[in-house]
């Protein structure tokens, strides 16, 4: 247990997407001394601020200090800090309590009982699902993680017997320190290489995964497409259930999620059975139920969103699709014409597999970003006649990619790489994209 009265505690990175912010609320509420430090200055960080204005709270803002480190006895750790920063081996030198948002979640919550999911793509969708599929059986249930909001800050309302879904990045995951974190139910929804410009090897990254299912006991479960590598990859004691296309294992009956009933895409089918053998597992079994909760499911914001259908055109806001392969599963399951609008941040990821479904699966794409010159340059070798437009600005290339539709063709913003300069992360690169559609005429 980390004790945080009368300490003082240093919000490193507070970041858009609520961590820091609840962390900071909640170390204050318990009595801490709290100071926050970002590269980022106020400006940018203006609406999380506007939040902390109530409360005592210090800031250094648009750079780190290292006297900030020094003076602390505990520092919360943003999960976008890489593990090779030369402040991790400064506080390990001066020996600080290094924690996260996360850590500290699962220190402060009433309940054990959690339902973690990670996943290099799926994930976002499969815990929704989880949680809406426990709301539906009348469960009182929790969403949070890397969903895009601290339960730090509801964690007044979180009883014994109340569950916690947790969407957990291979970041946060990394840091959790906690030896007893074990998930009742433990869901990997896919597994490939990912973020490696954050994780120094392929290694690394599965190591952090791993924390999801290292800790389970034999009353536990782990769940997994079967495609997922189970021996030795994933330790744990868990008890292991599968689910593909055909069949789910483990008692639960493959024929319980039927497409019919889900936003199309086969991966979809695979986050359902998921999302319902994960409530299965643990009893909850009512079969109208879930079918009425996966029917009435729409899909996430910026994941396959279907934002406008104009002028014979079907304009879809996929933004979140930040790897490869989460591009090439929307481009397999959209069969029409597709012009995609790809590429972003480098993240040293390779992009073959996504150069070849683009020739195979579009008529035309439009680039953007480091990796946007790259897929020209692999195109140019592969399929030198193929379309493509590299943008000079997120509205030249909305609007080339406009410009390049025709009636019953699909414009796609699915980047398969994270944002880069001209947006602040992917929701809000999904959000112009949106604005952009809709303010067409």
């Amino acid at each position: 247990m980390i004790e945080l009265t009368g300490k003082k505690v240093l919000i490193w990175g507070l970041g858009d997407f609520g961590g820091g912010l609840g962390a900071a609320i909640h170390a204050y509420q318990r009595g801490a001394e709290v100071k926050i430090t970002d590269l980022k200055p106020a400006q940018d960080l203006q609406g999380t601020l506007e939040k902390l204005v109530h409360f005592p709270i210090k800031y250094t803002l648009g750079r780190h200090d290292d006297h900030d480190l020094l003076e602390a006895d505990i520092v919360v750790i943003n999960p976008a800090v890489k593990p090779d920063h030369r402040w991790l081996e400064l506080a390990s030198l001066h020996q600080k309590i290094l924690t996260s948002e996360i850590e500290l979640l699962l220190q402060a919550a009433p309940t054990k009982n959690i339902i973690a999911v990670t996943g290099s793509a799926g994930k976002s969708t499969t815990t929704t699902l989880i949680h809406q599929l426990l709301l539906a059986h009348g469960v009182r249930a929790h969403l949070g993680g890397n969903i895009g909001f601290s339960l730090l800050n509801n964690i007044t309302e979180i009883q014994k017997e109340d569950w916690l879904v947790l969407e957990l990045s291979s970041f946060q995951l990394h840091l959790i320190r906690n030896t007893t974190f074990a998930p009742k139910v433990a869901v990997v929804t896919s597994f490939f290489p990912n973020h490696l410009d954050w994780h120094p090897t392929i290694e690394h990254y599965l190591k952090s995964k791993q924390q999801l299912t290292i800790q389970q006991s034999a009353l536990d479960f782990f769940l997994r497409p079967d495609e997922i590598e189970c021996q030795g990859l994933w330790p744990g004691a868990g008890k292991r259930i599968s689910v593909n296309h055909s069949k789910q294992e483990g008692g639960v009956p493959h024929e319980l999620v039927s497409s019919a009933w889900l936003i199309p895409g086969d991966f979809n089918l695979v986050n359902a059975k998921l999302a319902t053998a994960a409530i299965w597992v643990l009893g909850f079994s009512d079969i109208q139920v879930i079918e009425q909760c996966l029917k009435s499911f729409r899909g996430l914001p910026h994941r396959l969103e279907v934002v406008q259908y104009s002028n014979g055109v079907t304009y879809i806001n996929d933004s979140k699709a930040t790897t490869p392969e989460s591009t090439i599963l929307a481009l397999e399951n959209l069969n029409q014409p597709i012009i995609l609008i790809a590429g972003g941040a480098d993240k040293g990821v390779d992009l073959e597999a996504l150069t070849l479904a683009i020739t195979k699966y579009t008529i035309a794409v439009i680039l953007m970003g480091d990796t946007g010159k790259l897929i020209a340059g692999r195109l140019d070798m592969v399929a030198p006649q193929h379309v493509k437009v590299i943008a000079k600005n997120p509205e030249d290339a909305f609007s080339q990619a406009c410009q390049l539709s025709r009636p019953g063709a699909i414009v796609l913003l699915s980047p398969g790489c994270a944002s880069f300069g001209w947006f602040k992360n992917y929701e809000h690169r999904g959000e112009e994209f949106r604005k952009f559609v809709l303010g067409l005429d």
